[in-house]
């Protein structure tokens, strides 16, 4: 579609680039913050059970690199769909409308 309206194979591969990147960081900004409160609560209620201190730790360094290894895994996946994107000719796209 980017391709009959004039986008150059650079363009392509950049805007599904894009839509990987944002839709990992998306993923990303929802299921850290609920993953951390779904173990804070799992843990404080079987600590509880236990009877042992229920402090938890939040290992913030380890959550940095889990969202910068999810945003480049995204976008190596990503990086087939958008060169097969890229060298899709706009007359094929046009023909299959």
């Amino acid at each position: 579609m980017l391709k009959t309206l004039g986008c150059s194979r650079r363009q392509v591969g950049a805007t599904v680039a894009w839509q990987a990147t944002t839709l990992a960081g998306l993923a990303l900004m929802i299921g850290i913050p609920i993953g951390i409160i779904a173990g804070r609560w799992t843990w404080r209620g079987f600590a509880d059970d236990l009877g042992v201190v229920s402090t938890v730790a939040v290992p913030v360094l380890a959550f940095l690199v889990i969202a910068v290894v999810g945003i480049a895994l995204a976008n190596l996946i990503a990086a087939f769909p958008a060169r097969t994107a890229a060298r899709t000719s706009a007359a094929v796209v046009l023909r299959s409308e």
